[in-house]
């Protein structure tokens, strides 16, 4: 499953209907109402039995959902929704609680009535999850909801579903699979670090702390003192601990930094007016001679002539008679 709606290829009289429909066959039986005409597109993927990702990119001048009594009384999974705009204001209404997601993530406990509104332009991302893959009860969600804000994993939930919204279309079956199994460990860990059992705050910490470290790395990527000293001291784990963790890894933890810091100088050598002297410096090198030697050891080229190459190949191929 993907796209489900894209009204550019529907009728303009039968936009609001195919609307409807498209977002009851994404997510869960709701009622749907639209003031005026609706334009975009809904998309869904099914990520693992029991994990589904929603995206939507639409346009109205207000769209309401409505999930009533009426609705829960027919069969299907129990579910968690954990969602995000990245455009737009999505006001939800669930147990008693008004939420936006301007900032934060929206969860919508799906065993119990809500409503949502969302008015002019929307981006959005949602992962639905079955409470069986989540392996928490319903209850336990329903007491953690108001507090996840407050959670350490919090932010990192939330770009992690940015990141696979971006990436699930062009991946496999196997991929998504993984995709799935990582955001649950997340969502889980979040749930559990706000809902008093200790127990759970500690089994969520192993089954996370890859995720996390991945996370820091990247976010922190730009500093010199990155180091597996600083990683490993960022999440209070010894530096054997860290190298266990990553012991999969293609490259130890210090030349995994530099792989990943030389990459995104690569890429960032062929904007236009990019000099090496900056992007080295922008990426933690902090000896431009160090960075040009590093470089050419990993693709084979020094970065000024990897980037001339690069945009001469970039030319050609959007001028294919040249």
């Amino acid at each position: 499953m993907n796209v489900l709606l894209d009204t550019r290829a529907v009728p303009a009289h039968e936009r609001v209907d195919a609307f409807g429909s498209a977002f009851n066959a994404a997510s869960r039986p709701t009622d749907v109402s639209v003031t005026s005409d609706v334009v975009g597109v809904v998309q869904a993927w099914e990520m693992s039995t029991g994990v589904r990702m929603v995206r939507l990119d639409v346009r109205a001048t207000e769209v309401r959902v409505n999930r009533s009594s009426r609705h829960l009384r027919l069969a299907g999974p129990e579910r968690l929704s954990v969602a995000s705009s990245m455009l737009g204001t999505c006001l939800t209404t669930n147990h008693g609680r008004q939420e936006t997601s301007n900032d934060a993530l929206r969860l919508t406990d799906m065993t119990a009535t809500y409503g949502i509104v969302q008015q002019g332009r929307c981006r959005a991302v949602a992962v639905e999850i079955d409470y069986a893959d989540l392996g928490l009860s319903v209850d336990e969600v329903r007491r953690a909801l108001p507090h996840t804000a407050a959670s350490p994993l919090h932010a990192l939930v939330r770009r992690h579903l940015a990141d696979v919204a971006g990436t699930v279309s062009s991946v496999d079956v196997a991929a998504r699979s993984a995709l799935a199994a990582a955001k649950v460990h997340l969502v889980r860990g979040m749930l559990t670090s706000v809902a008093g059992r200790g127990a759970d705050r500690r089994e969520a910490e192993p089954a996370t702390l890859r995720l996390r470290i991945e996370d820091y790395v990247r976010r922190h990527l730009a500093e010199p003192g990155l180091t597996p000293a600083s990683i490993a001291a960022a999440h209070h784990i010894s530096l054997r601990h860290l190298y266990a963790v990553l012991a999969d890894l293609e490259h130890a933890p210090a030349e995994w930094v530099m792989r990943l810091r030389l990459d995104a100088a690569r890429r960032a050598l062929v904007v236009p007016g990019a000099t090496v002297a900056d992007v080295a410096r922008r990426w933690g090198f902090k000896d431009p001679s160090h960075f040009t030697r590093r470089f050419k050891d990993c693709y084979g080229a020094p970065p000024r002539d990897y980037a001339v190459r690069a945009v001469r190949l970039a030319t050609q191929r959007e001028r294919p008679d040249a």
